[in-house]
């Protein structure tokens, strides 16, 4: 029988790291998607058992389905978990409307 296969989106982030170690302990197939090179080494030195990785910046989202569709053509999904994003820190009327722009693109626009 096949491991059941999952992508967790954002596994760099504490977040997805945590949900990659439980889905390696529950037997899955993880792939992850980090947002650089530095991310992915802290991934899968967290997580040895990442079957791929491969970079994933949510910034760009008018490409996200097309990269993903190209990075997972071969392969068959269980489950996707998105555990990526980004946050201001203060109210979203002090926030430059560039960052709130950066926000609503990665949080929203993007969300796979």
């Amino acid at each position: 029988m096949m491991a059941k296969r999952a992508l967790v989106v954002g596994g760099g982030g504490g977040v997805g790291m945590a949900v990659v170690s439980r889905l390696l302990a529950a037997q899955y197939a993880v792939v992850t998607t980090t947002l650089n090179e530095a991310e992915a080494q802290t991934a899968i030195e967290a997580n040895p058992g990442i079957e791929r990785n491969f970079n994933l910046d949510l910034a760009a989202a008018d490409g996200i389905a097309a990269r993903l569709q190209a990075e997972l053509a071969d392969q068959s999904l269980d489950a996707m978990i998105c555990c990526a994003g980004i946050a201001t820190y203060g109210p979203v009327e002090t926030t430059p409307l560039r960052a709130l722009r950066a926000i609503l693109e990665i949080n929203t626009v993007s969300n796979v």
